[in-house]
């Protein structure tokens, strides 16, 4: 009984560390994220994401994909989008790790349509803390018909259709709805909370 009780206090530490944490730094790194949003590129946008058993496969399939992935807005959770910065010199918006919701993020910019496709290398032996997001945003990317990719054959397949172009930049009207939308006053208003800080 002894051994339970230990490993459920070591569970309720490690849950109250990684609360300070996200509460230390995770308001400072959403809001840098409106702002990203609220002057988005009329370029189309993809996420790329990757568990820790993949991130090199992706860093790879990136690499050789890297003149169609330039051309392209392209969203990433937070490890994910480090190592596509350091090491192929891609632009990137970087969201929040997987586990601290970056997973939750691309799902919500795939509900929204800013995101258009998915690129997805995740690990499906290796259980997962956050698997509640990655279904959630599996289940997103089924819902509003989003071509999504879960490793590299498919990745390989997608990027190199003669579709994929035409596809991203379908409901181009759509997307300057949401610009127009992002010109609502209540949106204003919260960039000028930001930016006082």
């Amino acid at each position: 009984m002894t051994i339970g009780v230990s490993k459920l206090e070591s569970k309720r530490m490690n849950f109250r560390r990684a609360k300070n944490f996200m509460a230390s730094t995770t308001t400072v790194a959403y809001m840098l994220h409106v702002t990203d949003y609220v002057s988005e590129e009329r370029l189309p946008g993809i996420a790329l994401v990757a568990h820790d058993g993949c991130k090199r496969a992706i860093v790879e399939w990136a690499r050789d994909n890297r003149d169609t992935l330039a051309a392209l807005t392209l969203y990433t959770t937070g490890t994910t989008g480090a190592l596509l910065e350091r090491e192929l010199g891609l632009r990137v918006r970087r969201l929040l790790s997987g586990p601290y919701g970056g997973d939750a993020q691309i799902g919500a910019l795939v509900a929204e349509r800013r995101v258009r496709c998915v690129i997805f290398f995740w690990d499906p032996l290796t259980p997962q803390p956050h698997d509640v997001d990655v279904k959630a945003l599996l289940r997103l990317t089924v819902l509003h018909n989003i071509p999504t990719a879960c490793n590299r054959v498919t990745a390989d397949l997608l990027i190199s259709s003669p579709l994929f172009t035409r596809f991203l930049n379908r409901d181009a009207q759509t997307l300057d709805a949401m610009k127009e939308a992002v010109n609502h006053p209540v949106v204003h208003h919260l960039d000028q909370l930001i930016d006082a800080g």
